[in-house]
């Protein structure tokens, strides 16, 4: 196995406290038509939320993106999400949707071979209105992907999350369109032991297999 992959904790608690978007977006200088045009430098990332493992096969995902980002310039048919929030005694604007295009993009911007002119400057973001929760938010970290999916691994790890949000399981299978049996199966893999998760992650183990003998 390659080197030791940092992991998504199943255990998250980040407190969110909404604060006001207009102002915000106007502090950011934001501009704004249908969607907000945020400045990249002004778009943050909540620490842990993102569920992401950076497998190779992710890398090499990002990196597609940067490639395409390079040859036809981020599409702004494709916003991220937003939510709007107080840190540390300021407002600021989370991206909870759309990390990779961000990481992208950042990664693109930082290339010495990237010319100033050719930076990407602003992301569309769409954002949500100050009473979503923190479980929509995870919830969206699935629904909302319609690029590369969750890998098995990293559903279960979400599963647990909405678990500590006290959801009940049968809601979540709801919220996530699973079967009771996959949702099962996903928790069989984010329950599993850290060498397990390890080998799974790193697409060593297939999902299916690892299931079947934690089964």
């Amino acid at each position: 196995m390659a080197d030791k992959l940092t992991l998504p904790k199943a255990k998250f608690s980040h407190e969110l406290h909404a604060a006001p978007v207009d102002p915000t977006m106007k502090a950011a200088e934001a501009t704004t038509g249908k969607l907000y045009r945020v400045p990249v430098n002004a778009i943050k990332v909540i620490p842990g939320f993102n569920l992401r493992v950076e497998t190779p096969d992710y890398v090499e995902h990002r990196n597609e993106i940067r490639a395409s980002i390079k040859a036809n310039g981020f599409n702004p048919k494709k916003p991220l999400s937003g939510y709007v929030a107080e840190e540390d005694g300021k407002n600021v604007i989370y991206v909870t949707d759309g990390h990779t295009r961000l990481a992208a993009v950042q990664e693109y911007n930082a290339d010495p071979d990237t010319a100033e002119k050719d930076e990407v400057t602003h992301l569309p973001v769409i954002v949500a209105p100050k009473e979503t929760s923190m479980v929509d938010l995870l919830v969206e970290l699935h629904t909302a992907n319609t690029g590369r999916k969750l890998t098995p691994f990293e559903q279960g790890v979400l599963a647990k999350r909405l678990i500590g949000e006290d959801m009940k399981k049968g809601d979540i299978a709801a919220r996530l369109g699973f079967t009771p049996r996959y949702l099962d199966d996903v928790l069989l893999l984010a329950n599993a032991d850290s060498k397990v998760k390890q080998h799974v992650a790193a697409g060593d183990v297939s999902s299916t297999m690892a299931i079947q003998l934690l089964r």
